[in-house]
C-alpha cells in the first residue's frame, strides 16, 4: 500500500496475473500507469437523512422559529416571532395576540407536569401567557418592563413554576408571579431548569447557580469566561448532568457543582443541547448540528445542510415522543429527522440499465457497485460513516466499464464487464479502508466462450458452476471454473429459454431453475435438464401478469415469486401464477429486486422505492415513507440486519433492528364532536333529544414519523358488531341514530402497521321521542286495553239489551198476542159448539153474535199490540218528535170513538231530549195504557194528555174527569202495576190520585239527555 497525507487515503494495489504483458518495457509502463491510477483520491460524500421540512407554504405561523415543546398528548407546539403553532399530524393551528396570546414573540414553551395538557408560554414583553381549555390567559411577570420579557420555564416536581426574564427571577405562587431572590438575581437570567436529582439551576451571564424551593441556600459555579462570552443554551440530562452552551462553541459540562470538561465547536455559537439516546445533539448557530457519543473526546459533525438540512442556522430543538428530532431554523422554518437509522449515500454515474446484480456485498460488509466511471467500493470509516473509492487501477486489467456483480464468497468477486469480458478477483480487506484485488480468472468473449453482447446477469448454482445471461440476443452462458475449459454451452430460445435476454436467474430449494425472460416470460428447467435445456414455459396464461421478468425468489414456505416490469409480484401455486397489484397495497407495478430478509419477510425494490411484503399467513405489504423515492435496482441484508438499497441515485441504508425499537402504538384523540352542527365537548358523556341524531366526530392519530400514511379503525359498540377497514379519512358522520346507548370508539394505524393501544371513546345515549318513552308506550297500552275493554263491554251491554229485548218481545208476544189469540179460539169454540145445535137457518143466537165481536175487537187489539211492538224495535235514540206523534194519533183516534174531548198538550223543548229506546218504548206502553184505561172505564167526557220538560228528563200526565175510583181498589187488569214497572225500571217514577166521582190523574217520569 502507498500512504499519502491524512485527508488522502491510500488506494489499494492491484495484484496482475503472471505472463499478462510480455517485455520488461512494456511491464515498466505498465507500472507506470498504475501508480497514476493509485494517485486518485477517494471519494467523499456525506450521508444524507431523510428531512422533512415544514414551513409558512404547509401552514406553518411564520418561518422564525425560537421555541419547539411537544406536549403529553404528542402535540408539537412551536412558537414564532409572531405567535403559536400547535401541530397534530394533521394541520397547523396558529395562535396569536388576537387570540390572547400576551405577545407575538414567543421564547420559550413547557407543559405543566401537575396538569398536563395545561402549557405555559413565555413571551417577550408580554408575561406568560397559560393555555387551558382551549383559550390563554395571561399572568404578568413582575411590574419592570424587563421582567415581561421571559427566558425560559420550568416547572419542578412540586408544581412550582420557575420564570427566568430579562429582569430576574421569579416563582407562580397564588396566581401570581413573586419575585426569587431578587438581591442576587439580578437583570438577565438566562434560564432556570431542575436536575435529576430535584435541584433547581440558574443560568446566569457569568455563572450558574444552584438552589432550592425550600430554602434561599445557594450554590454558585463560576465559568471564567472570555469577555463578551455568554452562555446561550443548558441541558439538564438525565445522569444529573448540566451541560451548558456558549456563544463561542465551547461546552462546559458541569457535575455536583463542579466543571468536569470543556469542549469547543470551533467558529460556531452553540444553541442547542438535546439528551440523544446514544449522546447528546449539539446544534449551532451555523454549522449544523453536531454529535457527541456517551464518553465522546470531541463532538462530532452530525448533519448539515450537506446532508439534507435545509439551513445550518438551528434556533432551537426537542425529540417528540416516537425519537423524532424537531429542529427549529431560523428563517426556514421547521425540519424533522424522522428515522435516523435511515441515510443515503449519493453515488453518481451509475451504470444503465441497472438490475439486481449492480451491486453485491462482500463478507466484510464493503458494498461494491458497479458505474460508469469503474468499479465503487464503499466501507466504513473510523467514526462509522460511510466513505468509498473508484477502482479505477482496475483498467489495467480491461478498459470495459463494469455492467453486472457476484460475489462469491468467501473473498472472490465476478464482474462483468460491458464488451464481454468476466473478470473474477481475490478480495482482500482492509480495516476502514478500500480492498486489494487480485485477478484469479478471465474469460474473454471470443476466446474462453462466444462472442458479442455484455453480461447482464451472474448467478452461481449450488454446484458450483456459473449462469452469465448475455445482451443482443446470445443467450445464457454456462461456465464450470473447475475445467480446463470452463466454457460448456449456451442456451438459446431453442433450448427453452424464454428469449435470448434473460435478465434473472434463480435456483430453487429443490435444484430447479427458472430464468426471467426480457419481454417472453418465464422458463422452469427442472434439475435433472441443467445441461440438456428444455422445460416448461410460462407466459400470461398461466397467470403471469407481465411477461417482462426483472426478479425471482423463493420464500421460507418454499413459494416462488416473480416481480415484473410492469405487472407487479405473483406467487406460484398449484401450476398457477396469483398476481398482486396496486389495489394489493404495492407502491408500483414495476419490481426490480427482491430479498429474504433474517426474519423471513420479503423486500421489494420498485420503481417508486422498497417496500416490506410479511407472506405468513395472508399477505401483507407495509411502506414506509422514508424508503419511498427513486427506484431500487438492487438490495441487499447486512448482519445486523441493516438493509442496504441501491437506486439511481445512490445507495440507501436502512437499520430496521434500530428502527423496530423505536415503533410505539400510536395515541389517539377525538379532537371535535358535532352534533346536530353544534359543537361539544368530547371529554365526557352526554345525553342527546332524539333530533339531536346527526353526529359528526373527528379523531387524531398521532404517528409523526409519517404523518401521512396514519390510517383509522371505528366500532360503534350499538351499531356494528367489529372494527371497520382501516381508511385515511379521520373524520366519520352518523346520519339518524336511532334513539340508544351508544359507545364511539377509534383507533389509529400507523405506517409501520402498529394499531393504537388504547381507543378514543365517546359515549352518548339518543333519548327516545315522547310517543317511544316507556311511560309513553305503558300509558299507550293501557288506554288501548282500557278503550277495549269499554268498547267490549258495551258491546256485551248491547248484546244484553237485545237478549232482554227478546225476552220482552217473547213475553209481550205471549202476554198479549197470546192471551188474545187464546180468547179468540175459545170464543170460536163457543161458536162452533152453539152452530150445529140450531138445525135449522135463522138468525145467529146472541151470545153467538156477542162472541163474533170480541172477536173481532180482539183481532183488532192484537194488530195494535203488534204494530207497537214492530215499532218499537225501530227505535234508536233520537229525539221524541216521532214518539209523540204516534200517541197524539192513537189518543185522539181512541178518544173520538168514544166522544170524549182530548186535550194534548206538549212542552216544544223535550224534542231536544234524546231517549234510550227502551225508555221511548216505556213511555209508549204506559201512555197507550193509561189512554185505554180512560176510553174503556173512565166514563169521562174529557181528557188530558201532557208531556212536559222535567229536570231529569220527560214528564208524562194523563188525567180524565170520569167516575174514579177509591185507592187503593182491586182491580182484575194489570195495566196500573204494569205502568209504574215501566216507570220505574226507566230509571223515573210514578205516581196516580183517583177519587170517586171525580176521575183519575197519573203522573210518570222517564230520564233523558239532551
Amino acid at each position: 500500500m502507498l500512504h499519502f497525507s491524512k485527508n488522502i487515503p491510500a488506494f489499494p494495489k492491484t495484484i496482475l496475473p503472471k505472463n499478462m504483458f510480455g517485455s520488461d518495457v512494456l511491464k515498466s509502463r505498465m507500472f507506470l500507469l498504475v501508480c497514476l491510477f493509485l494517485f486518485v483520491p477517494s471519494i467523499s460524500s456525506a450521508q444524507v437523512y431523510p428531512f422533512d421540512h415544514y414551513t409558512s407554504r404547509d401552514g406553518l405561523l411564520m418561518d422564525y422559529v425560537i421555541a419547539i415543546c411537544c406536549d403529553s398528548r404528542g402535540y408539537i407546539w412551536i412558537g414564532t416571532n409572531d405567535g403559536v403553532t400547535i401541530y397534530d399530524g394533521d394541520v397547523f393551528k396558529n395562535y396569536t395576540v388576537s387570540d390572547g396570546l400576551a405577545n407575538s414573540r414567543v421564547n420559550c414553551i413547557t407543559e405543566s407536569r401537575r396538569n398536563p395538557g395545561t402549557v405555559w408560554i413565555g413571551t417577550n414583553g408580554g408575561g406568560v401567557s397559560e393555555w387551558k381549555a382551549n383559550k390563554f390567559q395571561t399572568y404578568r411577570v413582575g411590574t419592570a418592563q424587563l421582567s415581561g420579557i421571559v427566558t425560559s420555564l420550568c416547572e419542578d416536581r412540586q408544581g412550582v413554576l420557575w420564570c427566568s426574564t430579562a429582569g430576574g427571577l421569579f416563582r407562580l405562587k397564588d396566581e401570581e408571579f413573586k419575585p426569587f431572590l431578587p438581591s442576587v438575581f439580578k437583570g438577565t437570567v438566562s434560564a432556570v431548569v431542575q436536575s435529576a436529582d430535584g435541584k433547581i439551576w440558574v443560568l446566569m451571564p457569568d455563572k450558574l447557580f444552584s438552589c432550592s424551593s425550600q430554602s434561599d441556600s445557594l450554590q454558585p459555579v463560576n465559568f471564567h469566561l472570555k469577555p463578551n462570552v455568554v452562555p446561550e443554551c443548558i441541558c439538564a440530562s438525565g445522569d444529573t448532568t448540566l451541560w451548558i452552551g456558549m456563544s463561542d462553541g465551547e461546552m462546559i459540562q458541569v457535575r455536583g457543582g463542579k466543571i468536569l470538561r470543556r469542549l469547543a465547536i470551533r467558529n460556531t455559537s452553540i444553541t442547542l443541547i438535546v439528551d440523544d439516546r446514544d449522546g447528546l445533539l449539539i446544534g449551532t448557530m451555523d454549522g449544523g448540528v453536531y454529535r457527541l457519543p456517551q464518553d465522546g473526546d470531541e463532538p462530532l459533525p452530525f448533519c448539515s445542510t450537506s446532508n439534507g438540512l435545509p439551513d445550518n442556522y438551528i434556533s432551537t430543538g426537542t425529540f417528540d415522543a416516537e425519537g423524532n428530532l424537531w429542529l427549529g431554523l431560523w428563517g426556514h422554518g421547521v425540519a424533522k429527522l424522522v428515522n435516523r437509522s435511515v441515510f443515503s449515500y449519493p453515488v453518481r454515474d451509475m451504470t444503465f440499465p441497472p438490475n439486481g446484480s449492480a451491486a453485491a456485498m462482500d463478507s466484510s460488509e464493503n458494498l461494491w457497485i458497479v458505474s460508469s466511471k469503474g468499479l465503487l467500493e464503499l466501507w466504513k470509516g473510523k467514526n462509522g460513516s460511510w466513505q468509498s473509492t473508484v477502482h479505477k487501477e482496475l483498467t489495467q486489467v480491461t478498459r470495459q466499464k463494469p455492467f453486472t456483480l457476484l460475489f462469491d464468497p468467501p473473498s472472490h468477486l465476478w464482474v462483468g464487464y460491458e464488451k464481454g469480458d468476466i473478470i473474477c478477483f481475490e478480495l482482500e480487506p482492509s480495516e476502514h479502508g478500500p480492498s486489494q484485488l487480485t485477478v484469479v480468472h478471465r474469460w474473454r468473449q471470443g476466446k474462453e466462450y462466444h462472442a458479442g453482447g455484455t453480461p447482464m446477469f451472474l448467478y452461481k448454482d449450488r454446484e458450483g458452476c456459473y449462469w452469465c445471461s448475455v445482451s443482443d440476443d446470445r443467450g445464457v452462458a454456462l461456465f464450470n471454473p473447475k475445467r480446463k475449459t470452463p466454457f460448456i454451452r449456451s442456451f438459446m430460445v431453442e433450448d427453452g429459454m424464454p428469449d435470448n435476454s434473460v435478465r434473472t436467474i434463480f435456483e430453487d430449494r429443490d435444484g430447479n431453475f427458472w430464468f426471467g425472460g426480457y419481454a417472453d416470460g418465464l422458463t422452469f428447467l427442472p434439475a435433472h435438464r441443467k445441461f440438456i435445456g428444455g422445460g416448461r414455459r410460462f407466459t400470461l396464461e398461466d397467470g403471469l401478469p407481465n411477461m417482462s421478468i426483472r426478479a425471482i425468489i423463493q420464500d421460507s414456505a418454499g413459494v416462488i415469486w416473480v416481480g415484473t416490469r410492469y405487472g407487479g409480484i405473483a406467487y406460484f401455486r398449484d401450476s398457477t401464477f396469483h398476481p398482486l397489484s396496486l389495489k394489493d397495497g404495492l407502491l408500483s407495478t414495476a419490481v426490480w429486486s427482491m430479498i429474504n430478509d433474517a426474519d423471513g419477510h420479503q423486500w421489494l425494490g420498485t420503481q417508486l422505492g422498497f417496500q416490506e411484503m410479511a407472506t405468513k399467513g395472508s399477505v401483507r405489504l407495509f411502506s414506509k415513507k422514508e424508503l419511498s423515492g427513486p427506484p431500487v435496482y438492487a438490495c441487499g441484508e447486512m448482519k445486523d440486519r441493516t438493509l442496504w438499497m441501491i437506486t439511481d441515485a445512490g445507495v440507501t441504508f436502512y437499520d430496521r433492528r434500530s428502527d423496530l425499537q423505536s415503533v410505539m402504538p400510536p395515541p389517539i384523540y377525538i379532537s371535535r364532536v358535532l352534533v346536530s352542527g353544534v359543537e361539544i365537548n368530547p371529554d365526557s358523556s352526554h345525553n342527546f333529544e332524539y333530533d339531536q341524531n346527526n353526529l359528526s366526530i373527528d379523531v387524531i392519530g398521532l404517528s409523526l414519523k409519517d404523518e401521512k400514511a396514519v390510517q383509522y379503525q371505528y366500532h360503534v359498540i350499538g351499531v356494528d358488531t367489529g372494527w371497520s377497514r382501516p381508511t385515511r379519512n379521520h373524520s366519520i358522520v352518523f346520519a339518524a341514530l336511532s334513539p340508544g346507548t351508544y359507545t364511539f370508539m377509534a383507533r389509529a394505524i400507523n405506517g409501520s402497521g402498529i394499531a393504537s393501544a388504547k381507543p378514543a371513546m365517546f359515549s352518548f345515549v339518543i333519548a327516545p321521542a315522547l310517543w317511544r318513552k316507556w311511560w309513553f308506550i305503558t300509558f299507550s297500552v293501557l288506554l288501548v286495553v282500557g278503550v277495549c275493554f269499554v268498547v267490549l263491554r258495551s258491546r256485551v251491554k248491547r248484546l244484553l239489551e237485545i237478549e232482554r229485548i227478546k225476552s220482552r218481545i217473547a213475553a209481550d208476544l205471549h202476554d198479549e198476542i197470546g192471551a188474545g189469540l187464546t180468547r179468540i179460539a175459545i170464543l170460536s169454540s163457543v161458536i162452533e159448539r152453539d152452530l150445529p145445535q140450531q138445525e135449522t137457518p135463522g138468525p145467529v143466537p146472541v151470545h153467538s153474535a156477542e162472541s163474533l165481536k170480541k172477536i173481532g175487537d180482539t183481532a183488532r187489539d192484537l194488530v195494535e199490540s203488534m204494530s207497537d211492538v214492530v215499532w218499537s224495535l225501530g227505535l234508536t235514540k233520537e229525539p221524541l218528535e216521532r214518539l209523540v206523534q204516534r200517541l197524539r194519533s192513537f189518543a185522539f183516534e181512541a178518544c173520538e170513538a168514544k166522544d170524549i174531548t182530548l186535550k194534548f198538550s206538549i212542552d216544544d223543548r223535550i224534542f231536544a231530549l234524546q231517549v234510550p229506546p227502551e225508555n221511548a218504548r216505556n213511555i209508549l206502553l204506559c201512555a197507550k195504557e193509561a189512554i185505554t184505561n180512560i176510553v174503556r172505564h173512565s166514563e169521562c167526557s174529557a181528557a188530558d194528555v201532557d208531556f212536559a220538560l222535567d229536570r231529569n228528563g220527560v214528564a208524562l200526565t194523563v188525567a180524565d174527569n170520569g167516575r174514579g175510583f177509591l185507592m187503593p181498589e182491586t182491580h182484575g187488569g194489570h195495566g196500573l202495576t204494569n205502568m209504574k214497572i215501566r216507570a220505574e225500571r226507566s230509571g223515573g217514577s210514578f205516581a196516580m190520585v183517583s177519587k170517586t166521582g171525580e176521575g183519575t190523574r197519573i203522573h210518570a217520569t222517564f230520564p233523558a239527555v239532551r
